[in-house]
């Protein structure tokens, strides 16, 4: 991942294309009919793009994952560690790619 961009997310046996929009009202949103995640470019750091990036890729893995709407917080803090356990697992790099983000930040 060369670019400061991700342009796909392999979620479960989706892959979720990331797109770069401005958005009038959010940082990023997650449509889910095709599903794809929408990251509003204007975004002013590195550690907000990854906030974002995180937060959709939450959004999408909700949805392909059939995770309940309603959880405890002990159900939600089992499927965020397992969903984003997948989610590196299934994205060679992400992790070391949003690693560098985050460092040009500190």
């Amino acid at each position: 991942m060369d670019d400061k961009r991700v342009k796909a997310l392999k979620i479960g046996r989706r892959k979720v294309k990331v797109q770069y929009k401005p958005h009038p009202t959010n940082a990023g949103t997650t449509n889910f009919y095709p599903l794809r995640v929408e990251i509003d470019p204007r975004e002013s750091d590195d550690r907000e793009n990854v906030d974002t990036l995180l937060h959709e890729a939450i959004h999408a893995m909700w949805d392909v994952y059939r995770w309940p709407a309603r959880m405890s917080e002990e159900t939600v803090a089992f499927h965020l560690g397992a969903g984003l356990t997948r989610l590196f697992l299934e994205n060679p790099g992400l992790a070391t790619h949003i690693e560098e983000l985050l460092e040009a930040t500190r």
